[in-house]
This record gives structure tokens, sequence and C-alpha cells, in this order.
């Protein structure tokens, strides 16, 4: 029972509660917001792209940022490109932001975020924002101060 039995059951319930109960909404919230983009795309490319960059660093690789790159990447196929060109920027400039911010002002970062910034800066050399996540307080810190 406890090697087989109760494993199996347990993986079976989660798994509908996750199908059923939880996917469903974020199914239908993941959906609006793609259609939002879509509605997007005749206006402005400037705000487009705002939106999108919003978007990929609001949960540094999370559902959002995940709608943000696959909506450019299913932009590409409808022959426009330009929309995955930004968010391609868009994606590292929070890893490489902290890890140059580390590297330049290493006073004001401590020995375990001075290391977290080489490893944010490799993370996104190759496009991947969830480097940036051990700065998120001083992220939005920073944010609130230029605002």
């Amino acid at each position: 029972m406890p090697i087989l039995v109760i494993p199996l059951i347990t993986t079976l319930l989660v798994a509908l509660i996750f199908i059923y109960i939880i996917g469903a909404p974020i199914s239908s919230l993941m959906e609006s917001m793609t259609a939002f983009l879509n509605s997007m795309q005749g206006s402005s490319k400037i705000i487009l792209g705002m939106i999108l960059g919003g978007m990929v660093a609001f949960d540094m690789g999370g559902p959002v940022n995940k709608v943000a790159f696959l909506f450019g990447a299913a932009m590409i196929g409808e022959g426009n490109p330009y929309i995955m060109g930004s968010l391609a920027a868009e994606i590292c400039t929070p890893p490489l932001g902290m890890g140059l911010a580390t590297l330049l002002r290493k006073r004001k970062y401590f020995p375990e975020e001075q290391e977290a910034g080489k490893a944010a800066l490799a993370m996104g050399l190759v496009g991947i924002t969830e480097g940036a996540i051990p700065f998120d307080h001083a992220i939005r810190c920073m944010l609130f101060q230029v605002l």
C-alpha cells in the first residue's frame, strides 16, 4: 500500500485538482492576456513593447513572463518578428542589469549577492530572466525610487 497504491492515488488526486480546480482559472487568465495582446497588434509598437517588457519583468520567469514569451514566439509565425526582437532584449535586461550592478558597485552588495550577480550575468547572456530573482527586493526598491 505505501509503496504503490497510496502514491498512485495521491498523484491522481493532485493531478485532478490541478487540472480541474486550479488549471481552469489559470487557463482562462492566460487566454484573456493573450487576447489582450493580440488586440494591441494594430496599435503603437512602443506601447506593446512596454506592456510586454512589464510582463517579462513582473514575475521573473513565471506564468505572466511565459505568456509574453509565447506571444512573441507566435508572432514570428504570423510575420511580426519585431515583437520577439524586443522581447529578447527585455528578457535579458533584469539579470544583466543586476549582474553589472554587483560588479560595478561591489561595496553596496553582500558577498553572497556578489556571487548571485555573477550567476545573473551568465544567465542574462543566454536569455534567462530568472537570474534576477535573488535581487527581486532590490529591483522593486529601485523601481519605487524612480517612480
